[in-house]
């Protein structure tokens, strides 16, 4: 038969095991971030090329998303290696509410940079530099409108 176990020594186990494991579940959430934020959507995202100047830029629209609720889009393609997400949103029937837009490519991965993040009314644009293969997921729950154009 085991002699019966001293509570304390028993307490002092548990927070050893329980701060160990802490540890190991930083540390994963750690590696988890940079995973997620810490690959490009591609190989030419990163390149080192220069911008075309605006003023000579002809702008082509490619694509466009109404809504007022989140979802995920079809796949869409960009030929261009310079291109912009212009979107716009407004507070809706609920009010003031988030509205937050992800960019992936067609295998999944995160773009480095957000396109959009804002609760109530706001509009801006996003520039990108590089063709391909890409989806949106966007998280929302008051009107919005999302555009894509390509230099040409």
């Amino acid at each position: 038969m085991t002699p019966p176990l001293d509570p304390a020594d028993e307490i002092a186990r548990l927070r050893r095991w329980l701060r160990a494991w802490t540890w190991v579940a930083i540390a994963g959430g750690v590696l988890t971030l940079w995973g997620w934020f810490g690959r490009p959507v591609s190989r030419a995202q990163v390149s080192t090329t220069s911008t075309p100047s605006t003023k000579s830029i002809s702008w082509h629209q490619t694509g466009e998303w109404h809504g007022s609720t989140s979802r995920t889009t079809e796949d869409f393609s960009v030929s261009s290696s310079y291109w912009k997400v212009i979107w716009s949103t407004r507070p809706g029937d609920m009010g003031a509410m988030n509205f937050a837009v992800t960019l992936h490519d067609a295998a999944g991965r995160l773009a480095p940079s957000g396109v959009a993040n804002t609760i109530g009314a706001g509009d801006d644009s996003s520039f990108f530099r590089s063709p391909g293969r890409f989806y949106f997921d966007i998280m929302a729950l008051q009107p919005y409108s999302i555009r894509i154009v390509e230099s040409r």
